[in-house]
């Protein structure tokens, strides 16, 4: 299967939960911090230079963004975290909708968490990751912008990343760049895995 080759299309804008699709196709979720390099990969991953719109303003994604996917599964793109820019009032309230989603939405079979491999994990990642664990949702890191550090130092800044972390022994890890196109493969993998076969490419 070409993994570039897919049927997408933007299904909804959700500011909360009450506002996602009544479908009973599964989802997967792309979450981490605001200009970590969400839509970048977004994009990446379903082939189309525009689908999900990029932004050196953070904070730009504000809604869950519903994507459908080969008909068969939705991918939603979180609202991005830790914008101090953004007022406490409104970071409450988008972190009480996001919490609210990872533990309630049955539909949600798994995340992408996204971390910038340069920046390491931050404090508001710790607090995402301490949700997505007591959610009981099976995850997968995604180390971004892998381009911008020397391709010598990536396994010891992941193990340095990952340390004290606690994370689940069967949690997935990719280093990726959306510039340079690395881990794709890998990503596609890992999200076919944890679809319901139902879900999955024809073939698989």
């Amino acid at each position: 299967m070409n993994r570039t080759q897919h049927r997408v299309e933007l299904v909804t804008l959700a500011p909360d939960l009450s506002f996602c699709p009544e479908s009973d196709l599964p989802e997967l979720a792309f979450s981490g911090r605001s200009n970590v390099g969400k839509s970048s990969l977004l994009n990446l991953l379903v082939g189309r230079k525009r689908m999900a719109y990029t932004s050196g303003q953070p904070g730009k994604t504000r809604t869950l963004t519903y994507y459908l996917v080969d008909d068969r599964w939705h991918l939603v793109d979180m609202p991005g975290y830790g914008w101090a820019r953004v007022s406490q009032v409104e970071r409450r309230k988008w972190a009480a909708a996001m919490r609210a989603y990872l533990h309630r939405r049955q539909q949600l079979a798994a995340v992408l968490q996204l971390i910038d491999l340069r920046v390491g994990v931050t404090p508001d990642d710790r607090a995402r990751l301490r949700e997505l664990m007591s959610a009981g949702l099976d995850f997968c890191l995604v180390f971004t912008k892998a381009d911008k550090v020397p391709r010598a130092q990536h396994d010891r800044r992941v193990a340095e990343h990952l340390d004290g972390l606690g994370l689940p022994p069967d949690t997935g890890v990719v280093v990726s760049s959306a510039r340079e196109r690395w881990g794709q493969e890998e990503i596609w993998g890992w999200i076919e895995d944890h679809l319901p076969p139902q879900a999955r490419p024809e073939g698989e």
